[in-house]
Parts: C-alpha cells; structure tokens; sequence
C-alpha cells in the first residue's frame, strides 16, 4: 500500500474552503485535469463521476463519499473505477482552522499501484493533490 500526502495553507475562512470541498461539485474548478464532473446525492454515499483529460486522452474517475464529517472538515472517498493506475484508492481531505481567516487543507491518500512502479504512482497522485491544492487556494484567494 502506497500513500500520499500533501497540505496547503490557504488565507480564506475555512468554512469557505469546507463548502466548496464537501459539496463534492465542481472539482473541475480547481483540479484543472478534469474537464467535466456530476454528482449523485451528497454525503456518505454521494457519488461523483470526473471526465480526465491528459495526455493519454480522455478518461473516467468513478468515486463515492465513504465518511463524512461536517464539524471536523474532513470527508474520505474511495475510486470505485478509474483510468488511473490504483487499485483500493481512499483519499481524505481535512480542513484545519488555523485561526485569522486562514485554514491548511490536507488531501492525502492510500492505493495499491497497477501496471506501474510505486514510485511513479506516487508521484503522479502527489502532483495531482499538489495541482488540485494550488487550484483551490487560486479560487478561494483571487
């Protein structure tokens, strides 16, 4: 089992940057590798299709919301099918107050690497958090 971790402190209140994360919609505005997202349901159990654009083509991210809690910030989902090469994917991501209208987003993550070496798997999600992080401080800072 490989895992990934990566944190971003962002200067917006953060129940802003909560509500964006926990409503599951609209990962393309900050993840610029997906073109295109729908969601079924919210919470435990809510699911969230992603269209991938990269440079093998266009691919689909299945995932569902496994935890979900409102007042710690924090939910965790599973990909249930992917393009991506893991397998038993959970990712968590954590918003932490740090007080003055700021907050450290975590997106962390634990998979089993397929058809590639760990290291490069590791690398690939770690840029794709990484990404997905810079996104999310550029929406909620600009």
């Amino acid at each position: 089992m490989a895992n990934v971790s990566v944190k971003k402190t962002i200067n917006a209140p953060p129940n802003e940057v909560w509500k964006t994360l926990s409503s599951f919609r609209e990962v393309e505005k900050y993840v610029p590798l997906i073109t295109k997202s729908t969601v079924e349901g919210a919470g435990v159990g809510a699911k969230r299709t992603c269209i991938v654009s990269g440079k093998s083509g266009e691919g689909e991210i299945k995932e569902v919301i496994q935890s979900f809690d409102n007042d710690a910030k924090t939910l965790s989902y599973a990909i249930t099918s992917s393009t991506l090469p893991v397998e038993n994917y959970l990712g968590t991501m954590k918003v932490h107050d740090l007080g003055n209208n700021t907050c450290e987003v975590e997106w962390s993550g634990s998979f089993e690497p397929k058809g590639m070496p760990e290291a490069e798997v590791v690398k690939m999600i770690n840029d794709v958090y990484t990404m997905g992080l810079e996104g999310l401080k550029k929406l909620h800072q600009d």
